[in-house]
């Protein structure tokens, strides 16, 4: 009966390991993306002609421009697996959502609530010592706590 539990355990810490190493491979394919989508964005962007931009492509380089953010930050909330980091990707994706799109003002009001609701869960219930240990031991977006 041991052996069974100690074989079980293994097992779920190589399925923890290969979830975690996919979370990984996930995490590099959507930096390649970010990264075309970028050069993409800078070419398609020419700085000579200033003049000739309306509302409607400046709000579509603001839009796609928070979608890399956001990814960015979807990127360390998989590496980094804490509650700061995801609450994070929800603020920037309901503040995207609000600056780009034309939202009615009861969908402006309920997103005002939403980040108000975000930064107060921050203050009052997020706790930095109980966020989770990063992926693989690795965390260079955390710096190291000073020894007094």
């Amino acid at each position: 009966m041991e052996k069974i539990k100690q074989n079980m355990g293994k097992m779920a810490n190589l399925i923890f390991y290969l979830c975690s190493l996919l979370e990984g491979i996930i995490s590099i394919i959507i930096l390649f993306a970010i990264v075309v989508e970028t050069i993409l964005l800078v070419e398609g962007f020419n700085v000579f002609e200033f003049g000739e931009l309306n509302s409607g492509q400046i709000n579509s380089i603001l839009g796609s421009i928070l979608w890399l953010v956001i990814g960015l930050e979807f990127i360390k909330m998989l590496m980094e697996h804490s509650h700061g980091a995801v609450l994070e990707v929800l603020l920037f994706a309901i503040a995207r959502q609000m600056i780009v799109d034309h939202t009615t003002m009861i969908e402006n009001f309920f997103a005002v609530a939403a980040i108000g609701g975000i930064f107060a869960i921050r203050k009052f219930l997020y706790n930095k010592e109980e966020d989770r240990e990063p992926i693989l031991g690795l965390n260079p977006l955390k710096t190291k706590k000073r020894k007094e």
